[in-house]
């Protein structure tokens, strides 16, 4: 009787820990929150149904990613390497792994890896936009940027 006891006050003991009493507290952190891109210029948010895309990036060790535009705000949280952001006239951010960028948009840029890299992009653009286009690209996208 003594037993059957015993093991139904541990039972009862258990249960009423639960689950989240061996669990990690849950936190939040922000990365990356601005009302500017990291060089200081405002968002210009596109016409039309806003659609968000949220893209993974990856870029090897040693490379760099074409001139491109971004015609929408956009953000991202470099989860491995090291990425050097670089736009036209030569200003330039570095982002190290874990740390949030409000990326540029309007204006040719581009990423370079000096190791393996990989990004997690959301793009808050409109149905029917590119997230993103080279130089190539149709003149009424390329006008977009400077």
């Amino acid at each position: 009787m003594h037993v059957t006891r015993f093991f139904s006050a541990l039972i009862g003991c258990l249960l009423a820990a639960g689950p989240a009493a061996a669990e990690a507290e849950i936190t939040t952190e922000i990365l990356a929150q601005s009302t500017t891109s990291w060089d200081g210029e405002p968002f210009v948010y596109p016409e039309g149904t806003p659609e968000i895309t949220v893209v993974r990036i990856r870029i090897p060790e040693g490379s760099a990613l074409p001139w491109h535009c971004h015609p929408m705000p956009l953000a991202g949280v470099l989860t491995k390497g090291r990425l050097v952001v670089t736009k036209r006239d030569g200003a330039r951010v570095t982002v190290e792994e874990g740390e949030g960028l409000i990326e540029v948009s309007r204006q040719w840029h581009r990423g370079a890896a000096e190791e393996e890299a990989e990004i997690i992009v959301v793009y808050a653009g409109a149905v029917g936009m590119p997230t993103g286009f080279g130089e190539s690209a149709e003149p009424h996208l390329t006008e977009l940027c400077r």
